[in-house]
C-alpha cells in the first residue's frame, strides 16, 4: 500500500549540519517534491514515491533539531507553527473552496471527523502529523546526552518501527482491517521522522553508525514481519539522506540549490491544483508521466511566481 503526500520541514531557508549548510540537502528536497509528485501521478516506477516520501520524512525530524537548538523554549514553537500550522490553514481552506466548486464534493467534516486531521485534500495530512510529532523534539534533544543513551532510543526505535509498520500494512493483528486515514500515514511517517530526529543528534556526537545501523536493522526487522517495499524505507530513506548530506557544490551551484530547494514547500502544496488543470484540459487519458511533469512544472512555476510577488509566506 503506497501512502504519499507528506511534507518535509521544507520551510527552512537553510539546511545545516552543526550550523553549516549542506548544498545537497536543499537539492534534496527539490529532488524528493519531485518524487511526490511523480508518484501521485501514478507514473511508471510510482513505488520509489516511498523514499521520496522517506526524504521528506527525515529531513522534517533532522531540521526540526537545528530549529530547536538555535531557539529553544517558546520561539521554537511559534516559529513551528508559522511555518507548518498556518500554511496548512490556509491551504486547507484553498483546497476546500476548490473541491466545493469544481467538484461538487459535499463538506464531510461531519459524516466523516478523521477528516479533521486530514484536510480536504489527502496530501495535506501530513502538515498537522508534523506539528505534533515536534513534541518529541525537545523531550529527545535534551535527554540524549551520550552514545549510549543514542544507542538505547535508537533500539527502541526499531521496536516501535516494526510496530507500527505492521499497522501501515494492515497487519499480524491488523490483518484485513482497513484503517481509516490518517492512521496508516502516520504509522508510517512516524519512525522515520524520529530517525531523522536521532540521526542530527547522532551527527552532533560524531556517531551516525548508530543510527545507521539503526536504520538497517530497523528496516530488517520490519521486512521480516510484514515483508513489503515500505517496510525498508527506513534504510533506504537514510541512505538517500546520507549520499545527499555529502554533496557541497560551492558558489553559484550551491545558491541554485537553495533557491531550489525553497521552491519544494509550494510544489508540494499547488501540485494537485495542477493535476485538475491537466485533466480539465487533457482530459483523463492523459499519459501518467505527462500528467506528472505538467503537474509539476506548473507547481514549481507558481511556486517562484508567489516568492517573487513577496508572498512568499503561504508556501515557505
Amino acid at each position: 500500500m503506497l501512502v504519499l503526500g507528506a511534507k518535509a520541514d521544507l520551510t527552512e531557508t537553510e539546511t545545516e549540519t552543526e550550523g553549516r549548510r549542506v548544498a545537497g540537502l536543499d537539492l534534496g528536497r527539490f529532488i524528493a517534491a519531485f518524487g511526490i509528485v511523480w508518484a501521485h501521478a501514478g507514473a511508471p516506477g510510482a513505488q520509489a514515491g516511498y523514499t521520496a516520501l522517506g526524504l521528506f520524512l527525515v529531513l522534517s525530524g533532522y531540521l526540526a533539531v537545528g530549529s530547536y537548538l538555535r531557539a529553544p523554549g517558546p520561539g521554537f514553537w511559534a516559529t513551528r507553527a508559522r511555518r507548518i500550522l498556518v500554511p496548512w490553514l490556509i491551504w486547507c481552506a484553498i483546497f476546500r473552496l476548490l473541491y466545493e466548486g469544481v467538484g461538487g464534493h459535499p463538506f464531510r467534516l461531519l459524516t466523516e471527523p478523521f477528516s479533521l486531521l486530514i484536510g480536504p485534500a489527502i496530501h495535506l495530512w501530513f502538515l498537522p502529523a508534523a506539528m505534533l510529532a515536534l513534541v518529541f523534539v525537545p523531550a529527545l534533544a535534551q535527554q540524549i546526552q551520550s552514545r549510549a543513551g543514542l544507542i538505547r532510543a535508537m533500539a527502541a526505535l526499531v521496536v516501535v518501527s516494526a510496530g507500527l509498520g505492521m499497522v501501515h500494512l494492515s497487519t499480524g493483528p491488523l490483518q484485513g482491517i482497513a484503517l481509516p486515514a490518517p492512521f496508516p500515514q502516520w504509522a508510517f511517517a512516524l519512525p522515520i521522522y524520529l530517525w531523522g530526529v536521532l540521526h542530527a543528534l547522532a551527527l552532533r556526537r560524531g556517531a551516525g553508525w548508530i543510527t545507521l545501523c539503526g536504520a538497517v536493522l530497523a528496516s530488517g526487522v520490519t521486512w521480516a514481519l510484514a515483508p513489503d517495499l515500505g517496510s525498508v524505507q527506513m534504510a533506504l530513506s537514510a541512505l538517500a539522506f546520507e549520499i545527499l548530506r555529502r554533496l557541497s557544490p560551492q558558489g553559484a551551484a550551491g545558491r541554485a540549490c537553495l533557491w531550489l530547494g525553497q521552491q519544494a514547500f509550494g510544489i508540494y502544496l499547488m501540485h494537485p491544483i495542477f493535476t485538475l488543470v491537466a485533466y480539465k484540459l487533457f482530459g483523463p487519458d492523459l499519459a501518467r508521466a505527462d500528467l506528472a511533469i505538467f503537474s509539476f512544472l506548473g507547481a514549481f512555476a507558481a511556486t517562484a511566481a508567489l516568492h517573487r510577488l513577496r508572498l512568499g509566506r503561504i508556501v515557505a
